[in-house]
């Protein structure tokens, strides 16, 4: 690493590190309401199925309490370890495709199953449980303003990413916050988070459209997503080849 580039990342690593090292979403109890009842969680948390599956992976530890998200609640297990309940399937999804793959750029996925299904809102909702690496969170400012910015650009320009370079240079002319666009520390934060979002999707297929600030981590000393809500994923991909969502084991 050159040594211009090591001081950009030694600022951006100080900028962090005053962060939590996990933190709840900021998401209006409304919005947790209108996603779907905690008490699915709750139910699966206790379940002797759900617990053994959690066993069987060698996973133990003390379950926290929950970080709401906007389809999903995350409960820390332990010091290393997250489950994540969703009903965002495109997740549940990506999240089967980077089982076991051990990318830099990605929390580890140790399982995924199809929990169960309830009538809510006038539909059948399907819940899906993920067990993943919990990652360091303790991101700084710029990460997480280029992290924002690249979650703007990607909202407004689906499919995947073709044209690192081009995406940077679209992300800074017109997503980052203007008095930052001259600024090196942004174009290092933006470039890497670009970059990170684009090696997951080489060696995996998987494009994480929800890079948002909060949900870009530190795996080691490089950025990393432990978020794959609205996910596109390449089924082309021969890393996509059997990766399916089971129901939970009976025994």
């Amino acid at each position: 690493m050159r040594l211009t580039q090591l001081h950009r990342f030694q600022s951006l690593l100080l900028d962090g590190i005053l962060s939590l090292y996990l933190t709840e979403s900021v998401v209006s109890e409304e919005a947790q309401q209108l996603s779907w009842p905690q008490e699915w969680a709750e139910e699966a948390l206790q379940s002797p199925r759900f617990r053994r599956w959690v066993q069987s992976l060698g996973i133990t530890g003390q379950i926290g309490k929950p970080m709401h998200g906007g389809v999903g609640r995350a409960y820390p297990i332990g010091d290393n370890h997250i489950i994540k309940f969703t009903t965002d399937q495109k997740e549940a999804q990506a999240a089967a495709v980077l089982k076991g793959h051990d990318s830099p750029h990605a929390a580890d996925i140790y399982g995924v199953h199809r929990i169960n299904s309830y009538d809510h809102n006038g539909r059948r909702v399907s819940l899906f449980a993920i067990i993943m690496q919990r990652l360091n969170t303790g991101v700084g400012g710029k990460m997480r303003a280029a992290g924002n910015a690249v979650y703007q650009y990607l909202d407004d320009n689906s499919g995947f990413i073709e044209d690192v370079d081009a995406v940077i240079k679209v992300v800074m002319a017109k997503y980052v916050d203007p008095k930052l666009r001259a600024d090196e520390g942004m174009r290092f934060a933006v470039t890497n988070v670009v970059n990170a979002l684009h090696d997951v999707q080489k060696r995996t297929g998987v494009l994480s459209q929800d890079p948002h600030g909060g949900n870009i981590a530190f795996k080691g000393r490089k950025p990393a997503f432990f978020d794959f809500g609205r996910s596109s994923v390449n089924f082309d991909h021969p890393k996509s080849d059997g990766a399916r969502i089971t129901s939970l084991p009976e025994k």
